[in-house]
């Protein structure tokens, strides 16, 4: 059986699915490095493998040089990782992605496209793919925002989840203080007794001049890492409930505390 190989079309494939796998990897395991970064490797790792795959006969030597030797110098290139667990991690990671974003691209051009259209097999491959980094990245962000915290007033203490929002700089023109907001349900549990509120105004996306009522509580510690921040005073001030709807969390921190 004969088979007939398009050098650019080859070239082209193997380029976008080893940058498409470091790139994934970077966004998975955090490791911050910038995408042009990632083109060097993986354009050598597409001109070593083609060189080899014209150069050798043997496949099977051709198939251990690539995934023991080739594969592993391109994410060494792309990540310059300092330790060899590190290392082991990214090579770990970006193996899978390649064996699994090439298994998926070769179903879609064989199924799909009945052997035809490979660069829109690839598309179609890599479209999903950034799709899920984009998720995985912001979900990754927001998980690193949101800390544990404690409230206490003289009747009781309540822990919640709280989003540290460097976009809320609301101050208590009264008290000059920072204000934190917190969900009206929430609210509700917490504020089990009378106490002195008031109403200060603030302004957000689409309001220029809202009021929310505002209280002072006694204290609140934030648990950020191993290190916990004391507020003392704490001023809250109470917001619908439709701000915390998605409930990852139950309070938003103001940007001065931390």
């Amino acid at each position: 059986m004969e088979y007939e190989i398009y050098i650019d079309v080859f070239a082209m494939t193997n380029f976008g699915m080893d940058l498409l796998a470091l790139f994934l990897t970077d966004i998975f395991l955090g490791r911050g490095r910038s995408l042009r970064k990632m083109v060097l490797p993986s354009l050598f790792g597409t001109v070593v493998g083609m060189l080899l795959f014209f150069l050798l006969n043997n496949y099977g030597l051709y198939t251990i040089l690539i995934h023991f030797l080739v594969n592993p110098c391109m994410v060494w290139m792309a990540f310059k990782e300092q330790t060899k667990r590190r290392f082991l991690e990214d090579w770990g990671v970006a193996y899978l992605l390649v064996l699994l974003s090439g298994g998926i691209m070769q179903w879609i051009y064989s199924t799909v496209f009945h052997g035809k259209y490979r660069m829109a097999a690839m598309l179609l491959t890599v479209l999903p793919a950034l799709f899920a980094a984009a998720f995985w990245r912001y979900q990754s962000e927001l998980g690193k925002r949101i800390y544990e915290i404690l409230l206490f007033t003289e009747g009781g203490s309540m822990r919640l989840l709280a989003y540290y929002d460097t976009g809320n700089l609301l101050m208590d023109p009264y008290v000059k203080e920072p204000v934190s907001i917190i969900a009206e349900h929430t609210a509700k549990e917490l504020l089990n007794q009378e106490l002195p509120g008031r109403l200060i105004v603030y302004s957000s996306l689409g309001e220029n001049h809202g009021m929310i009522n505002a209280y002072t509580l006694e204290k609140m510690l934030i648990y950020k890492g191993k290190r916990i921040v004391t507020v003392e005073p704490v001023i809250i001030g109470v917001a619908n409930d439709q701000l915390f709807s998605h409930g990852e969390y139950q309070m938003i921190l103001n940007s001065h505390l931390l």
